[in-house]
């Protein structure tokens, strides 16, 4: 469980990333297009695609990529509340996906919580801590 938490906090910290990236360029491109037209129709059709308050989504998506670092940062150091504060945040997202009925969303948080349930579980219960970690290593069978 200690490597899918360092898995799944790597690839949602190289996604939100990515979608950062993507909506920092998306905002200068679609912001600046509407003042570079004469034509009156394509500035007003270029409004259409700015991005409403697209500050929230921003703070959103950093602290999900500071919930994904705590997730990698608790996981190597065998840390329950810094593996807690990311298994918190997928948590969260994965109850904002069921009120709004967003299928993939529910998929994908739900995908990525389960190894933060376990992982506390063990760290907990004592099967995974630094002294025995070597010998709960070669567990898994993609060793």
């Amino acid at each position: 469980m200690r490597r899918a938490v360092i898995i799944v906090n790597t690839i949602h910290a190289c996604l939100i990333t990515i979608g950062i990236v993507g909506i920092l360029t998306t905002l200068s491109l679609f912001n600046n297009v509407g003042d570079a037209f004469d034509d009156d129709i394509a500035a007003a059709t270029t409004e259409q695609y700015k991005v409403p308050l697209p500050e929230v989504g921003l703070a959103i998506m950093g602290i999900q990529l500071i919930a994904a670092l705590c997730g990698i940062v608790g996981a190597v150091k065998f840390n329950v509340i810094f593996t807690a504060a990311a298994g918190v945040a997928y948590a969260v997202a994965f109850v904002w996906g069921l009120a709004n009925l967003i299928i993939a969303a529910i998929i994908y948080y739900e995908f990525f919580l389960y190894p933060h349930v376990f992982f506390i579980q063990q760290m907990r219960t004592g099967i995974m801590t630094k002294s025995n970690y070597p010998s709960e290593r070669h567990s898994c069978c993609c060793v």
